[in-house]
């Protein structure tokens, strides 16, 4: 099974980036994979503004952090521009119902 990120509707679908199923008349198989992959995205929710609150100081405002520093200084980051549109591949489509798939397995099925 490969690594990947998980977003909401608002990412594009990519090998390395699951988003739900589209739509509202989904079969089980696709309604449990939102429902599996909609957790992580909530705890990030949830999280992100205690994460930005502890990025700041005791005045209120942003500390820069030294990942400012090794950002200017790094050249393997580039810049890469507008990369295409937001449309799906068949093959990424078919990666999600995989990943489908596999996320409901037979043992523990919930009846």
């Amino acid at each position: 099974m490969p690594y990947f990120f998980v977003g909401d509707e608002a990412f594009p679908l990519k090998p390395y980036l699951m988003r739900p199923y589209p739509g509202r008349q989904l079969t089980e198989q696709k309604s449990v994979f939102n429902y599996r992959t909609e957790a992580p995205t909530t705890y990030v929710q949830y999280v992100q503004p205690t994460l930005i609150d502890s990025l700041k100081d005791d005045g209120g405002t942003n500390r820069d952090g030294e990942w400012r520093e090794i950002i200017q200084n790094d050249t393997n980051l580039t810049p890469i521009g507008r990369v295409g549109a937001n449309i799906s591949a068949s093959a990424t489509m078919a990666l999600r119902d995989m990943l489908a798939e596999y996320l409901i397995p037979d043992a523990g099925a919930v009846s």
